[in-house]
């Protein structure tokens, strides 16, 4: 079930699309990023690949390199847990709806980390039983 930010005292993994937004100088994500304060935000290696993907030259991937090291004090990798879970999230829902890998692998990270999901995508995720999503409005 999605909820509206602010947060409380839980982490907070965040989803590639909010860093993106955040990327690009949108205020709205600007905001929504900071009404987490930093020592619960929490990034993952597969957000991490994504948005480094998207850069246009090693100068806008060193931006986000150091972006991500600075604003995520914890940075979880991709562990024998989180993908183990992630096939058991692909099992059980990616027949049924459409759920992609990298989808798998950020919703896996939440759940055995025990984190709630900061998205924009709530649909991508909406049908994963226990993941807390924390809703984000580009």
């Amino acid at each position: 079930m999605a909820q509206e930010a602010p947060i409380g005292a839980a982490p907070v993994l965040f989803d590639t699309d909010v860093l993106i937004d955040f990327l690009r100088g949108r205020e709205k994500a600007r905001d929504f990023l900071d009404r987490v304060p930093i020592g619960l935000r929490r990034g993952s290696h597969i957000v991490l690949l994504e948005l480094l993907q998207g850069a246009r030259n090693r100068r806008e991937q060193g931006v986000i390199e150091r972006f991500f090291r600075e604003s995520f004090p914890e940075t979880h990798p991709v562990a024998e847990a989180v993908s183990s879970r992630a096939v058991g999230l692909m099992l059980r829902y990616g027949a049924t709806s459409g759920l992609r890998p990298a989808d798998c692998l950020i919703a896996a990270t939440a759940l055995v980390h025990g984190t709630g999901l900061a998205t924009g995508n709530v649909r991508h995720y909406s049908f994963i039983h226990g993941l807390e999503l924390l809703k984000y409005d580009p």
